[in-house]
């Protein structure tokens, strides 16, 4: 089943470990790697209902080092090409352990997305507006499950101003 996101109101993804001079590794967390999303139904909010498609995130873990892709595809179903592919690249550091509403721990993150690449275009897409401005601070939650990573569902804290606080358990992003 597909979720239907109004951008640019998107999950993002996040993870982390501990470095020698005190930072947070990717490795000690579990989130060193890549992740990416299930397929999701795409609709552009600034331009209500001109475009309808689909899209998946990818987030690879690296260190204390993030970067984030959404690709935009003219299908429902992710298929082919992505027809936009928005890439932000920055830091994340990890806070403490935290139980959601619905008590399941998980971890608190902070995602620093300090640049971003746009590769592509649709008259009736809003790039700029598309995902997390950068730069900009994403405050979130994570929790791990297997080969299953979950972030804070989006409707319980925005992300920009204050963190979720229940996760999202039925959209994960799955271990590459």
């Amino acid at each position: 089943m597909k979720a239907k996101t109004i951008l640019p109101l998107v999950l993002i993804l996040s993870g982390c470990g501990a470095n020698d001079d005190g930072g947070i590794l990717a490795s000690s967390s579990g989130l060193s790697g890549s992740w990416i999303s299930d397929c999701q139904e795409f609709t552009d909010q600034y331009n209500e209902g001109s475009f309808v498609g689909s899209f998946t995130w990818e987030e690879e873990f690296y260190s204390d080092e993030i970067d984030s892709s959404m690709r935009i595809y003219d299908d429902e179903n992710c298929q082919g090409n992505p027809i936009i592919t928005k890439k932000m690249m920055g830091s994340f550091d990890l806070g403490d352990k935290f139980t959601d509403e619905s008590g399941v721990e998980g971890q608190k993150i902070n995602f620093h997305y300090e640049s971003e690449n746009v590769v592509g275009s649709h008259p009736n897409i809003d790039t700029v507006n598309l995902g997390m401005p950068t730069p900009s601070i994403y405050l979130d939650i994570f929790y791990i499950d297997g080969t299953n990573l979950y972030y804070g569902d989006y409707l319980t804290g925005s992300g920009i101003t204050e963190r979720p606080t229940r996760l999202d358990l039925e959209y994960p992003y799955r271990k590459r």
